[in-house]
């Protein structure tokens, strides 16, 4: 629109005889020059644009790796979207621009992206999406590691996590905590023996249905303190548990 207006009011000056022939045919831009013009914004544009694209592709890897599938859903979207428009660029520089080519329209690397971008998206659409309340405690303390390794051991299966049950296909249950059992002595050494105890409950988010419930327990010890005999007991019974959760989702 600016671009006709500006024709516009130089043909009016040239009309009134307040610029030449000359100058308006200087003044004014060719069709041809405009196109030229905008293929070279295209093949800065196309590049630009993929570089940006390339450059969120480890934040979506990281945010699938922590199980995290609605953000990662959400930035594949954005991502797809920005593939249409410089696909759309691509279109239109092939229609001005005779000399494009495959390398200059960079076709391959959009189509890498646009098909891991797919591939990722149809993964993430078929994952069992899982909602984790976990509540472990070393005497009264919190015991986060053991909610990061039953999410570790989930991940490997392609499972991803969310923080609201009722986005989830499956919800679990956890609750655990340590207890002293005794302290053995054996001449001037010492050993400490610890139980964890944990319920573990699986339920099916579409029906509502709670599929599984039971409590395990498992003993560790330590020649140093009860604490460290807990944080044994809990890495004998962490995979333990991790692995309750994979038959019962897997059933």
């Amino acid at each position: 629109m600016k671009g006709l207006l500006k024709k516009l009011i130089l043909c009016i000056l040239f009309l009134t005889g307040n610029i030449s022939h000359v100058a308006l045919s200087q003044s004014i831009p060719t069709e041809n020059e405009e196109q030229i013009q905008l293929g070279i914004q295209l093949r800065r544009s196309i590049p630009f644009e993929l570089r940006k694209l390339e450059s969120i592709l480890p934040q979506i890897n990281v945010l699938i790796k922590k199980g995290e599938k609605v953000q990662a859903s959400i930035m594949i979207e954005d991502a797809l979207k920005q593939i249409s428009k410089i696909e759309a660029n691509q279109e239109l520089l092939m229609q001005i621009d005779d000399t494009a080519d495959d390398e200059s329209l960079m076709v391959e690397q959009v189509l890498e992206i646009k098909h891991y971008l797919a591939n990722k998206a149809n993964s993430l659409r078929y994952a069992n999406t899982i909602y984790i309340d976990c509540n472990a405690e070393l005497f009264n303390t919190n015991y986060p590691t053991l909610k990061a390794e039953i999410q570790g051991e989930l991940s490997k299966l392609g499972c991803t996590f969310v923080n609201n049950a009722a986005q989830s296909d499956w919800a679990v249950y956890v609750t655990a905590q340590a207890r002293e059992h005794n302290k053995a002595d054996f001449g001037s050494m010492s050993t400490y023996f610890v139980y964890v105890d944990a319920n573990i409950a699986v339920e099916k988010t579409a029906t509502g249905q709670r599929i599984y419930e039971n409590e395990i327990s498992e003993k560790g010890g330590h020649t140093q303190s009860f604490e460290k005999a807990a944080r044994d007991a809990y890495k004998v019974i962490s995979p333990k548990i991790s692995q309750i959760i994979k038959q019962q989702i897997q059933h």
